[in-house]
């Protein structure tokens, strides 16, 4: 199967080198929610991982990733991604990513990488991997469900115009995302907030699987402290099958993504075209920021990868919080 279709992800997220050494930028004009400015955070990681992997050697995977916000990229500058090269041995490489808009650098990312390496000669002393809950297998093996996608609508339902040079026919990336569900947990930060995605065609390499999965892992994240109170923020709510383009009360003037951190628990054996199942917990929020905890499935209840997103949000009037401390 080609690797250069333009339904693929990764293709939707390529990059080019231009003229300065390790350096890259989008292959087609960036994508973003129509009617907001800004970039989203998943097509910078997405792309900012693509650009690293071009500078460590082909059979080397993903480890995991450390991206830290120094501030909003907009969709109309183009993005430059220069890559230094920090470390290379025969079994890891560490890779430092800086995406710049106009010079000025808007996103520091850290890449980690492992190389393919024989069975260690030493006994392993470690062996448990959490076992999902009944209701994150049951989440997790949900088949998707078309009337409740949000993948390639558009931000409140609205349709989006196709970005300049933009392979498909479609505005959006061929993507399927829904938000499945919030666990009726008494204590707010133990309630988990379930998102499923999948990639509308196949992914043919390992490598796409883990940038595909880095893509969807900022995916309606920012959202968790947000929709585990029930607060308002102008998207539809869970469940809602209304196609309406009208905005959603709010009460959210400015959200934002500080940082956001993946580890990678398997590199292969899993299909994000098949689908795979985000869990999200308010690990504590305090004035105006919170710490999301990210863990992600594959439709068989696999642990693929774990993480933290810290989010900074401010408030156009004060919400009503529930009596439960986060």
């Amino acid at each position: 199967m080609s690797s250069d279709h333009p339904l693929q992800l990764e293709q939707q997220l390529s990059v080019v080198p231009t003229d300065g050494k390790d350096s890259y930028t989008g292959r087609y004009e960036a994508w973003g929610h129509n009617g907001v400015p800004h970039l989203m955070g998943s097509v910078v990681m997405g792309q900012a991982a693509l650009a690293a992997y071009e500078t460590v050697p082909q059979n080397f995977s993903l480890h995991s990733v450390h991206s830290r916000f120094l501030g909003a990229g907009m969709k109309s500058v183009p993005i430059q991604y220069e890559v230094q090269r920090v470390t290379t041995t025969s079994r890891s490489a560490c890779r430092v990513v800086q995406a710049k808009q106009k010079g000025v650098v808007k996103v520091m990312n850290t890449f980690n990488f492992t190389g393919p390496a024989p069975e260690d000669r030493t006994p392993q002393i470690f062996d448990h991997v959490p076992k999902p809950s009944s209701e994150t297998l049951a989440a997790a093996s949900t088949p998707t469900d078309l009337g409740l996608d949000d993948g390639h609508a558009g931000l409140y339902g609205v349709i989006a115009k196709k970005p300049k040079g933009w392979p498909a026919n479609t505005a959006y990336p061929a993507i399927s995302n829904i938000r499945l569900s919030v666990s009726d947990d008494e204590e707010i930060s133990q309630r988990k907030y379930r998102i499923k995605f999948r990639t509308l065609f196949p992914n043919t390499t390992s490598k796409a699987q883990l940038v595909a999965t880095r893509f969807f892992s900022d995916f309606y994240t920012l959202d968790t402290p947000l929709t585990v109170q029930d607060i308002d923020f102008g998207f539809r709510p869970i469940g809602d099958r209304s196609s309406s383009p009208k905005l959603n009360p709010t009460k959210i003037k400015v959200l934002s993504t500080l940082s956001h951190t993946l580890h990678f628990c398997v590199t292969e054996g899993f299909d994000v075209h098949e689908g795979i199942l985000m869990e999200c917990v308010t690990k504590w929020a305090k004035g105006r920021r919170a710490a999301i905890g990210i863990t992600i499935w594959d439709t068989r209840g696999k642990l693929i990868a774990t993480g933290e997103q810290e989010g900074y949000f401010v408030f156009n009037e004060t919400p009503k919080v529930e009596s439960s401390k986060i």
